[in-house]
């Protein structure tokens, strides 16, 4: 008798966000403003806005830091506590 494959549609999914999506929300969670952001990755201030926007309604966030927290409950982030 054949077994059930397991596969990577079974299950919870994690939400998909891009690297660049997940990158600019790591730093962001991290404490850094827009244009800190942006001057890290080279980019400008409208483009972190429009990843955050685009995190929020795939991760079908109300704010930046709904967004962040479910990233982080998902394991698409991982922020340590500062001491």
């Amino acid at each position: 008798m054949p077994q059930a494959q397991h596969d990577e549609t079974s299950g919870p999914q994690k939400p998909r966000l891009s690297p660049r999506m997940v990158e600019v929300l790591a730093l962001v969670a991290t404490g850094m403003t827009h244009d800190q952001t942006a001057a890290k990755l080279g980019i400008s201030s409208s483009a972190v806005r429009s990843y955050i926007t685009s995190a929020r309604g795939r991760l079908r966030a109300r704010s930046r830091s709904e967004a962040i927290a479910i990233a982080v409950a998902s394991g698409l982030i991982n922020v340590s506590p500062t001491a």
